[in-house]
Formats: C-alpha cells, sequence, structure tokens
C-alpha cells in the first residue's frame, strides 16, 4: 500500500508539472508553425511564471526558519488510518485564466526519511532504600553472684567404728587359751589356727595318696627319732585294734596307725597346752577328741608331733 500511495503522489505531481508547464510549449509551438499566436500570449503566461517564481523566492526568504511541511518529509507516507492524512491534490484548471496566481511547491527533500516520534524514555528505576534492621538488644549477662568467702574447713576426725563383738569367737578364744597360755593374744590365736589348719588340709592330701616322704617333712626330729625303735613300735603294734599286723618300721606306722587313726576326721578348734604345743581336736558339745599334735620348730614352723606311748 505504502508504494502504490508513493507511485499515486508522484503521478500526480507529474500532471501538476505537465499542466503548469503546458502553456509555453504550446505558444513556442504556433510561433514556430505560424499558427498567429501573438507574442502578448506567451508574455502574459511567461509574466506568471516569474510573478509566481518571485513571490515564492520572497516566501523563502521572510519565512527561512520554517519547517518543510510534513508531505515531503519521507518519501514512503503512512496507510490509510495510520497516522495524518495526506492532503488532496488541488484542482487545476487545463486553461490558464488571466490573473491566477499557481504557487510552487518547493521540492522534497533528499534522502528524507519517515521519523516517528520519539518515545518518552522511562525514568530510572530507583531502588528504594531498605529499611534499616532494628538492631538486636545486647543481652549483657547476669553478673555473678559474689560468692561469699569459704569458711576453712575443719578438719573432722573420722570415727572410730566399734566393731560388734562377736560372741562366739570370745567363747572360742576363751576356750582355746584356757588357763594355759593366758599371754596369747587375740592376734596371735587367730594366725596360729590358721596355719596349723592349713597344714591339716595337707596331710589329708598326704595320706590319701599314702606319701611316705611327703609326710616325714611334717613330723618334727624327735617323733621321728622315737618312733624309729623297735620297742616304742611293738608297744604300738601290741595295742593296735587289729590282731596280726607288724609294725617293723616308721613307715609302718604311718600306713597302719596314723593314717587309719586320722584319715576323714574334722578339725573343729585348737587348744593350747603352752605357747609352744598346741592340740587340733573335733568338738563333740563338751568333748574334745584330739587327732594332732602340733609343736613350734626352732625355726618358728609349726611341725606334727607324734605323742610317746605311755607305760
Amino acid at each position: 500500500m505504502a508504494k502504490r500511495f508513493f507511485l499515486y503522489r508522484h503521478f500526480c505531481a507529474s500532471v501538476f508539472f505537465l499542466m503548469v508547464c503546458c502553456p509555453h510549449h504550446i505558444v513556442a509551438a504556433q510561433n514556430s508553425s505560424g499558427m498567429g499566436a501573438s507574442v502578448n500570449s506567451y508574455d502574459k503566461y511567461d509574466i506568471l511564471s516569474r510573478k509566481s517564481k518571485d513571490k515564492s523566492a520572497e516566501q523563502a526568504k521572510k519565512t527561512p526558519d520554517e519547517k518543510v511541511p510534513a508531505a515531503y518529509v519521507n518519501e514512503i507516507s503512512p496507510l490509510p488510518g495510520e497516522g495524518p492524512a495526506a492532503p488532496e491534490p488541488a484542482e487545476i484548471e487545463t486553461s490558464p485564466k488571466a490573473g491566477v496566481q499557481v504557487p510552487d511547491l518547493p521540492p522534497p527533500p533528499k534522502n528524507a526519511t519517515w521519523k516517528e516520534a520519539p518515545k518518552p524514555k522511562e525514568p530510572p528505576k530507583v531502588k528504594e532504600p531498605e529499611p534499616p534492621k532494628p538492631k538486636e538488644p545486647e543481652v549483657k549477662p547476669d553478673p555473678k553472684p559474689v560468692e561469699p568467702p569459704k569458711e576453712p574447713e575443719k578438719k573432722v576426725e573420722p570415727v572410730k567404728e566399734e566393731k560388734p563383738v562377736d560372741e562366739a569367737k570370745e567363747a572360742e578364744y576363751a576356750r582355746s587359751v584356757g588357763t594355759a597360755a593366758t599371754d596369747i593374744s587375740k592376734e596371735v590365736f587367730e594366725e596360729d589356727k590358721k596355719d596349723i589348719l592349713a597344714i591339716i588340709d595337707k596331710l589329708n592330701d598326704v595320706m590319701k595318696n599314702r606319701d611316705y616322704k611327703s609326710w616325714l617333712k611334717y613330723v618334727d626330729g624327735a617323733s621321728a627319732q622315737y618312733w624309729t625303735k623297735k620297742a616304742n613300735l611293738q608297744k604300738a603294734e601290741n595295742r593296735l585294734p587289729v590282731k596280726g599286723l607288724t609294725l617293723r618300721t616308721l613307715e609302718d606306722y604311718f600306713k597302719y596307725v596314723f593314717i587309719p587313726a586320722r584319715n576323714g576326721r574334722r578339725i573343729d578348734e585348737i587348744r593350747y597346752e603352752n605357747s609352744k604345743t598346741i592340740k587340733a581336736v573335733q568338738v563333740n558339745g563338751d568333748v574334745d577328741t584330739v587327732y594332732y599334735y602340733f609343736k613350734k620348730s626352732s625355726d618358728d614352723t609349726w611341725k606334727l608331733h607324734l605323742p610317746p606311748i605311755s607305760d
């Protein structure tokens, strides 16, 4: 559409130009052909054209700062209905009349382009300042309570707990010491009883194995010497409950006299004859059955004592 409108506009301009300039060509043709055209008619049209030119020049001098008409701004005019409407072409008379002045339109400027009205610039976006963050109130730590001065610690002496008196142990201690060894303390009594019971446990193993050599280690020297004599062995043989047994050596005494008399017996308490002689007994009510005798040797250890036979 823009191209058609452009062609239509130039066509109208060319037609207008031919119509204005046509009388000059006609007069010139009549003069040359001798058709009787008068010089006055040519001068008339020439004068009109000159006046129109002079008038347009004067207008250009008077209004030098006027803008170029909008019709010549853009070679491609807007489509119908888009932008300002194009001016309608003026009606041009085919025959010139005397006293009619036809204004000449100024030529369109070269390389004219359509310029759209500049769009208003959007104002730059200004960031709104962020509201200041409220400061968190400083939490001050609670002041530490002032500790009162410490009083010097008083040394508390530990209270000695009095152990409850075991009446049973007291009674056993009294029976064991009796009137023969009143100088024996309770601590010594406990140690002696512990040592005697340990020796008896070992003797039980020796008797089970009938180990004569191990048994001799626990027998004191006086007892071993006494029972190696044949006369003493003969006395023990006569008192045996089983007749027909012969005691010739100390080993026979160990196997036939010592083991049968003590094997499987229970020892409950000890009895002091003095500070260096102890009897190991089994308590049956008020009766004490003696099964072992022990004497303290020169090296302060308890040895098995084999009492001699009384006549």
